[in-house]
């Protein structure tokens, strides 16, 4: 039995990450759960967005496949009933998701410092230099901050700790 080869068509970086903009606005119109997050997630991939328009094509299937692991977390977000047991498990995916998102918003952030700082780039002032060290120190800070907060895992903001309200 012969198959026949399912062409998949392969979408860019951009198109993925505006089609996960689109799934969130959808979902914070229509007033469901999550409502926080999915506005924290959307500030952070629109800060991303410019920075990913302007990738390359080449070796980003990871990327892609969290982008497209985004867009289906969305949709399953938005159909998650109130009275499942389980929304803590879709409100954590979301953060880290957020996470991921951020922390490649620094990654690509250093990239892009680093380029500015090559010697081929030609820009070598003092001031630049100085800047420029004290950028990557901030990124390294902000760095460790992700690795902190993966590690210690979400807050009970009082819920659940004996607090009487």
């Amino acid at each position: 039995m012969d198959m026949i080869p399912v062409v998949i068509p392969v979408a860019s970086v951009a198109t993925l990450a505006t089609q996960l903009l689109e799934e969130i606005g959808k979902a914070i119109a229509a007033g469901r759960r999550f409502r926080e997050q999915y506005r924290r997630l959307k500030k952070n991939l629109e800060i991303l967005k410019p920075k990913l328009d302007r990738l390359p094509a080449n070796n980003n299937d990871a990327l892609v496949s969290k982008l497209r692991e985004g867009i289906v977390l969305i949709e399953q977000c938005s159909k998650v009933s109130r009275w499942n047991p389980k929304l803590w498990k879709y409100s954590r995916r979301l953060k880290k998701l957020d996470e991921e998102i951020n922390g490649l918003n620094v990654t690509l952030m250093k990239e892009h410092l680093e380029k500015l700082a090559s010697k081929k780039s030609g820009i070598r002032s003092p001031a630049f230099s100085a800047v420029l060290s004290h950028t990557k120190k901030a990124f390294e800070v902000q760095s460790r901050i992700l690795v902190t907060r993966r590690r210690s895992g979400p807050t009970s903001h009082g819920h659940g700790s004996g607090s009487k309200r």
